[in-house]
């Protein structure tokens, strides 16, 4: 056989490249992991209704498969754009890591920043977000009178910093408390024999911290949801252009208001339609007559402002039933015909109960992927156990029974207050004001809030920290949200940096602030798959036990 030719020496360039790559692959720190990490979840999270489209076209509607897959085409080529969503997230939490890696790497060569370890994280995020920002906002310039096209994400990225920022100032504040407690037992136990337990003592503390914190949490989300919702249901009923038109098109699917109904309560609020000075237009009465009855059922010139003997005639006169002794629209105009085939379509309870059904139904069906599928992306071989899929299934139907509950109370208010009490208790109290802006929408719209105590403590968070950010928006000045002054823009921008900079921040020094969703997010992101919900138990096992080897005997002589 010939000799084998001895094999070549590894280049130096490739043992270096190999080092790297082995660096980078052990370390789920590394910058480059976080941002390959970063730009999966983002791309995902941008594809996801896209995706979700195409494949109900598919199952639904085949015809229309062909328009979801170029709409799911045109938005991958968009985000896989520098300019991108996921582009642009990914250079603000890549970016910002690369920077602290570096600027670690200037310190440990004795380069002093004289800045804390804590500030040097915070700078380095807010440089990246601003590229962020920058990114996010380049070439899409708007046109006069539009809103700007990353305030959303502004304020989102801001409820949620404010939030991370409270609930440590709340864990602060628990801690505090708790701090008399060991100081009363270490002074009783130098009373007696034994001496206290001070590890015990300080889980014991920090435990009584968090269920504080947690406590008081717990009731600041129910008041932010509360106002944010009154808020929002407002706008939705008098001013829609304050709010995202997807989310005002899922609330009018939820709340099934004939649009015509909302054209006259903002003529209302405009003056422009007036049961005391009536209406050049009759808005309604088309729906009227869709409904079987007169157009001067629902006719302001016709309809009667007050309540009393007046009314009783004019009811009397158009037919009407149900309504002796109040004025206004009768209600089986405004319940939209609702239980008409039950002939219960004057009857505002019933209205109630087939509303709470309907959307029941339907907040069912929507909120039933939202529950199991997490359990099927981290365990799904858990979904076969019965008592976590009925703990599931349970937890769903609690979460749809909050929302038909929802939009039922704001309904039976309404009804409540023009026509089954206040109307009747105060008839010379005009129309106008019962179905104003001050009547009974807001009655409803202030009462049908106080039904997240439906829904349990972790969810009650979710959902406060999803309509907050609403209800900043419609709160901000119709001239700010729509102006393109660099005042205005200059304020977005800086929120949308100081905010991303300070989550970032928190996650890396105090993951013990942020909650929910945003937590294992910011885990999994800067930690890798290890973490949250992905950890996965390592079972260490023993080592199997040796018998030690019998020394050899010496030998000894007789």
């Amino acid at each position: 056989m010939p000799p084998s030719s001895p094999s070549k020496p590894t280049p130096p360039w490739k043992a270096s490249f190999a080092a790297i790559i082995q660096n980078i692959s052990d370390d789920p720190g590394h910058p480059l992991q976080i941002a390959l990490r970063t730009f999966s979840l983002c791309l995902s999270l941008s594809l996801s209704p896209v995706l979700l489209r195409a494949i109900f076209a598919l199952v639904l509607r085949p015809e229309s498969f062909t328009t979801h897959v170029r709409g799911l085409w045109r938005a991958l080529s968009r985000e896989l754009r520098p300019t991108g969503f996921a582009s642009a997230i990914t250079t603000a939490v890549g970016g910002g890591a690369a920077l602290q890696r570096l600027w670690n790497v200037l310190e440990h060569r004795h380069i002093n920043s004289k800045l804390s370890l804590y500030q040097r994280t915070f700078l380095a995020n807010a440089l990246s977000s601003t590229f962020a920002i920058i990114l996010l906002r380049w070439k899409r310039y708007r046109r006069p009178g539009t809103v700007s096209p990353t305030l959303d994400l502004s304020l989102l990225f801001f409820v949620r910093a404010l939030d991370a920022s409270v609930q440590l100032l709340l864990l602060r504040k628990g801690r505090e408390r708790q701090v008399q407690a060991p100081l009363c037992n270490v002074v009783a136990s130098r009373a007696s024999s034994t001496p206290p337990d001070t590890r015990f003592l300080d889980k014991q503390s920090e435990s009584l911290a968090k269920e504080w914190q947690n406590k008081v949490a717990m009731h600041l989300d129910t008041f932010i949801f509360w106002a944010g919702s009154a808020r929002i249901m407002w706008c939705f009923l008098y001013q829609p252009q304050r709010l995202p038109p997807t989310f005002v098109k899922w609330i009018n699917s939820l709340a099934n208001i004939d649009k015509r109904l909302l054209e006259v309560l903002r003529a209302l609020r405009e003056g422009t339609w007036s049961y005391a000075r009536g209406s050049r237009h009759n808005i309604v009465g088309s729906l009227a007559e869709e409904l079987g009855r007169s157009s001067s059922w629902a006719d302001p010139a016709v309809l009667p402002a007050y309540g009393g003997n007046f009314a009783n005639d004019t009811w009397k006169q158009l037919g009407v039933e149900g309504r002796s002794g109040i004025g206004g629209m009768p209600c089986e105009i405004v319940h939209g015909g609702i239980g008409a085939s039950f002939g219960l379509q004057n009857d505002c309870v019933a209205n109630t109960a087939i509303r709470t059904v309907y959307v029941f139904a339907r907040a069912l069906a929507l909120n039933l992927p939202v529950h199991f599928l997490p359990i099927l992306l981290t365990k799904p071989s858990s979904i076969i156990r019965p008592h976590l899929a009925l703990s599931t299934l349970l937890s769903a139907i609690r979460s749809a029974t909050f929302l038909s509950t929802f939009i039922s109370s704001c309904w039976f208010t309404v009804c409540f207050t023009r026509t089954l009490v206040l109307a009747r208790l105060f008839p010379k109290i005009s129309h106008d004001v019962w179905d104003g802006p001050y009547g009974g929408t807001l009655a409803g719209s202030l009462i049908c809030g106080m039904s997240i105590w439906i829904e349990d403590a972790r969810r009650r968070r979710e959902v406060a920290l999803y309509v907050l950010p609403r209800a900043l928006r419609a709160s901000i000045p119709e001239k700010w949200l729509r102006s393109r002054h660099s005042v205005a823009q200059f304020a977005e921008c800086l929120t949308f940096i100081v905010s991303l900079a300070s989550l970032l921040t928190f996650s890396v020094h105090h993951p013990e602030s942020l909650r929910g969703l945003l937590r294992w997010t910011m885990a999994f992101v800067m930690k890798g798959p290890n973490a949250g919900v992905w950890k996965k138990k390592i079972v260490t096992c023993p080592p199997t036990p040796v018998e030690p080897s019998t020394p050899p005997l010496a030998d000894h002589k007789d």
